[in-house]
């Protein structure tokens, strides 16, 4: 027998929608997303603006590398089911989500028209009792 090693990566996409430059982070183990951590900017931001940013901290190789930061300045890891973090600036929104990789496959970003529409397709993975696991 064969012992299986947990297939576990990180990803991250940048793109533009409307007036708003906006990078999404995720984490996924196995098939299904772990987490996804979504930020937005003016579109006319600095790449030095989007690199010290401080809503997700990225420190590769650090007891806890991914932090994230809540509305009161703390910073914490993500939660260990799978979850959704929205900023909209400062303001975060977030919720358990269920989503697979396969979900990933055309989420068609490039056909959004505002930052809103993001988190609205977002929703649509949210876990709610009907969707709750077996």
């Amino acid at each position: 027998m064969t012992a299986c090693k947990e297939i576990a990566g990180a990803t991250a996409r940048s793109f533009v929608v409307g007036d708003q430059f906006v990078i999404v982070n995720r984490r996924y183990a196995w098939h299904n997303v772990t987490w996804v951590v979504v930020r937005n900017w003016p579109k006319s931001s600095r790449p030095q603006d989007r690199l010290d940013d401080r809503r997700l901290v990225l420190e590769f190789g650090a007891p806890h590398d991914r932090l994230i930061r809540l509305p009161s300045g703390k910073q914490v890891s993500p939660a260990s089911e799978p979850h959704l973090y929205f900023f909209d600036g400062d303001n975060l929104t977030s919720f358990p989500i269920r989503m697979s990789e396969d979900d990933w496959i055309a989420p068609g970003f490039d056909r959004m028209t505002s930052y809103a529409d993001i988190l609205k397709w977002f929703r649509t993975f949210a876990v709610h009792p009907s969707r709750a696991a077996p």
